[in-house]
């Protein structure tokens, strides 16, 4: 764990230890130390007393934060909306909870991940805000942009939490994801459990070059090939409804003894509606991502025998709990935080849909 030092050379007393010597947590300590009134008097008293006596210098920069209020950008994209509704109802969560630090969360929306140019529109927009740090989702090509991100970054001293797969390109604090490998292999087990060796399995996929999409294909063909199944193409749709549609009827014309689609991006919805209209319904199974309103009816009754909930909703809430967590100099913090993905089949579907 890194160590703060002070201007005399001693370690710096943390608000972490003053939590544990008092009983209470961090947060109702830094509450007490700058003035916040979800404090009791004497809880107050009693922090500031082992304060003083540990000989506690406070971070005045992170003070004057709370003070005037902390400003957190968030440059994700719009779409696909069935995954970043979600997120963004995570980000909401945890800017309320951070209401008494005087917390705002702005928006800086590009159209989709295809649209790197509106990126870089973003990126400038929140640099002539002067935000006090940044939650991150790029898009596919980060060429246009990433010069002048880090340029902004490493001028400003920004803290940045990253979405996704953090390249060594672009300096963060810390790195939001799913666990992919789990993802992938998750899926390919079920499959090979459910359908046997030699069922013959087809890939759609975002982009096999999109780092968190690469990661789980590829995890899905290592385990994948232990059940023995044959994965007989892998198709990209670029996050392109009429793409996810078009390659699956595609699929199923090259492709008679097709037994199954393993889609990794959003839009389950085309893949199993293209299977209804083929009238395929009966040989083709189908496994996705996410739980999203559209897709529970073929979920309930239909070729989507199961999705693989990646959590959107927490990964919003973390993103911006680090931010803030970044900005304010909390010590310990994480560089990377992995979520576990979850399996959701009819029979569990219930545990899942009180959001939606």
């Amino acid at each position: 764990m890194r160590q703060e030092v002070g201007s005399n050379g001693k370690r710096r007393v943390t608000v972490k230890e003053i939590s544990k010597i008092v009983g209470v947590s961090a947060a109702t300590v830094t509450n007490a130390l700058t003035g916040q009134p979800n404090v009791s008097d004497k809880m107050r008293k009693k922090i500031i007393e082992t304060a003083r006596e540990l000989g506690y210098t406070p971070n005045h920069i992170a003070r004057a934060m709370v003070k005037n209020g902390i400003t957190i950008g968030i440059i994700v994209t719009g779409e696909p909306k069935e995954y970043v509704q979600y997120m963004l109802k995570g980000i909401y969560e945890a800017a309320a909870e951070l209401k008494d630090y005087k917390v705002t969360v702005k928006e800086y929306i590009y159209k989709n991940n295809r649209a790197t140019t509106e990126v870089l529109e973003c990126i400038n927009r929140m640099m002539a805000d002067n935000v006090d740090g940044l939650f991150f989702g790029a898009g596919f090509d980060s060429s246009c942009y990433i010069e002048t991100l880090k340029k902004y970054i490493n001028e400003r001293n920004l803290p940045v939490v990253y979405l996704g797969y953090n390249s060594d390109e672009l300096p963060c604090t810390v790195n939001i994801r799913t666990d992919s490998a789990i993802t992938g292999g998750m899926a390919a087990q079920l499959l090979g459990l459910v359908l046997g060796k030699g069922a013959e399995i087809a890939v759609i996929t975002t982009s096999t070059e999109y780092p968190a999409h690469k990661a789980i294909v590829n995890q899905f063909i290592k385990e994948a090939d232990l059940y023995g199944l044959k994965i007989t193409e892998i198709a990209e749709n670029r996050d392109s409804k009429e793409l996810t549609y078009k390659h699956t009827r595609e699929l199923i014309d090259r492709h008679p003894d097709l037994k199954a689609i393993y889609i990794t991006s959003f839009d389950s919805v085309s893949v199993c509606r293209c299977i209804e209209d083929m009238n395929a319904a009966d040989r083709i199974s189908v496994i996705s991502h996410d739980i999203y309103r559209e897709m529970l009816g073929y979920l309930e009754n239909g070729p989507l025998i199961a999705t693989i909930y990646q959590n959107p909703q927490r990964i919003g809430k973390e993103g911006i709990m680090q931010t803030f967590y970044s900005i304010v100099g909390r010590e310990g913090l994480e560089s990377s935080i992995v979520v576990r993905p979850e399996l959701v089949m009819r029979s569990s579907l219930s545990g899942f849909t009180g959001e939606l």
